[in-house]
């Protein structure tokens, strides 16, 4: 059972919430890709995928305005994890729905994709237990969460400016219910049909409950609200050679247990 990622979010609980809260897992919500309303929060969290001898618990290299190795973690056979996971957060509209197009703002030729399997949250809580974190998961959806990389850099201690532009990143293409988060989901990302992003969950560094319960200390979260996990390296291409979107490339990620989320780019006019 899934429902239409159309209204998830603050307009939508606003009406809704005892039904999200009660029986969100039978719901079906109209989708409009042109007119998509969402949560006020958005939680990203960096570098959450393990790769041969670097562990990205902290900042991604070229999210810092100056490069920091205390915020990284390196590791060859045994890897050291970071203790707490880097988070920050996407405003509304800085996403577009299933099939709507992705801007390239004319300010910057760096927009860069990022796949990430994206939490939705069913209930309102607290300092919610670990082990009983997945209890506040309505469901699941997919998310590119798109970045200006060269504007990351304006920032000295955050990365705000490279993730709140319109338009630059997407959700959908709806909310899967019933999925078992327990067991390893497999994260597939294509540009121009060619895979670019290949992973499963099993490589996070902070797997869902743990992410789940950290921000719960610190936030209350609500019916709606949208936690992003992370996203896996990057194919064929190193840090120093990102390989940018462009108006006319066609993104697609794919997790069998929910689906495809399409898009393609667009210059910003």
């Amino acid at each position: 059972m899934g429902a239409d990622l159309g209204y998830i979010g603050s307009a939508f609980i606003a009406t809704q919430e005892a039904n999200a809260v009660q029986g969100y897992k039978d719901m079906i919500v109209e989708s409009r890709a042109d007119d998509i309303v969402y949560t006020n929060l958005f939680t990203g969290v960096h570098g959450n995928y393990l790769r041969p001898s670097v562990i990205r618990a902290g900042l991604d290299p070229d999210d810092l305005p100056q490069s920091d190795p205390s915020k990284m973690n390196f590791g060859s056979g045994g890897n050291t994890e970071a203790k707490y996971p880097s988070m920050f957060f996407k405003p509304p509209n800085s996403f577009v729905a299933h099939n709507a197009p992705i801007l390239r703002p004319p300010e910057s030729e760096q927009l860069e994709y990022e796949g990430e399997i994206a939490l939705v949250i069913g209930k309102t809580g607290r300092r919610i237990p670990k082990e009983h974190a997945l209890d506040w998961v309505a469901g699941i959806t997919l998310c590119n969460e798109g970045t200006i990389r060269d504007w990351i850099r304006h920032g000295r201690f955050n990365v705000t400016q490279g993730k709140a532009w319109d338009s630059t990143g997407s959700m959908g293409p709806w909310v899967a219910t019933g999925v078992d988060l327990s067991k390893p989901l497999h994260i597939t990302c294509k540009i121009n049909g060619e895979v670019t992003q290949d992973d499963t969950t099993e490589s996070m560094i902070f797997k869902f409950p743990d992410i789940l319960s950290y921000a719960s200390t610190f936030m209350t979260l609500k019916p709606g609200d949208i936690i992003c996990t992370g996203t896996p390296i990057k194919l064929n291409q190193t840090d120093g050679e990102r390989k940018w979107l462009k108006a006319g490339d066609a993104f697609e990620m794919t997790v069998p247990e929910v689906g495809t989320l399409k898009n393609v780019v667009k210059d910003e006019k």
